[in-house]
């Protein structure tokens, strides 16, 4: 292989690491804690709507918290 295909290689490996670490991990975890906040929404029937908000954001910012997003 020559240099610029090795430099080519090297741009693209970056890029897509930069694309998975910043884009897609991120979907992803934010994706897993709204279910996990929603399973607790469906889990808490007894709650009023005010508290089930509460509930809901709580569990999302520490499901985040947990997973190295923080928001």
């Amino acid at each position: 292989m020559n240099r610029i295909t090795k430099l080519a290689i090297l741009v693209l490996l970056i890029l897509g690491s930069w694309f998975y670490w910043f884009q897609y991990r991120p979907s992803k975890i934010r994706a897993e804690c709204v279910e996990k906040a929603k399973e607790f929404i469906r889990d808490s029937k007894d709650l009023s709507f005010s508290e089930g908000i509460a509930g809901y954001e709580l569990v999302y910012k520490s499901c985040l918290r947990s997973k190295g997003i923080s928001e």
